[in-house]
């Protein structure tokens, strides 16, 4: 079974740095400021894309297949998490959501880069019976090939079915 692949945007694909990186290019979508690079971002998509499903785990929910899709050359039918029951008080404020998706996958591994997953996230991977990776993204920066070759070592583990 291929893994599930969760994105984030804001953090991994927009940095969150406050003038605009060397590269990235600037744009207002969905009412929103965001830094995007397609040139860097784009190779490093399709490499996640042929070890694993794409899923959108993004408070962008839905916008992000409207929005930033395109511009990476992605489907625009990506699955999306709902991140609508988000609890703020706690540290990983959407792994509620990304729980109980993942939930609904029990035995399909997971991979999930994200720049806010704290220690409960780490916990919950680890208590996953599916196998389960959280790939910190620094969010001042965004994903680089280093967490792409992180995910690649680690879908290349995974023992085939």
């Amino acid at each position: 079974m291929r893994p599930a692949v969760l994105l984030d945007v804001d953090g991994v694909l927009n940095p969150l740095s406050v003038s605009c990186p060397a590269g990235f290019i600037e744009l207002r979508l969905a009412g929103y400021d965001v830094q995007l690079n397609p040139a860097l971002h784009t190779p490093m998509l399709r490499q996640l894309a042929q070890v694993g499903e794409l899923v959108w785990a993004t408070t962008w929910e839905h916008d992000a297949n409207a929005f930033i899709s395109g511009r990476y050359g992605l489907p625009a039918d990506l699955d999306v998490i709902e991140i609508a029951g988000a609890d703020a008080t706690a540290p990983t404020w959407k792994l509620a959501d990304i729980a109980a998706w993942a939930d609904r996958h029990p035995d399909r591994p997971i991979v999930w880069l994200d720049d806010e997953a704290r220690q409960d996230a780490h916990q919950w991977a680890a208590g996953r019976a599916a196998a389960t990776l959280i790939v910190a993204v620094d969010g001042q920066t965004g994903i680089t090939q280093q967490h792409v070759d992180q995910v690649l070592s680690w879908a290349g583990g995974l023992t085939k079915e």
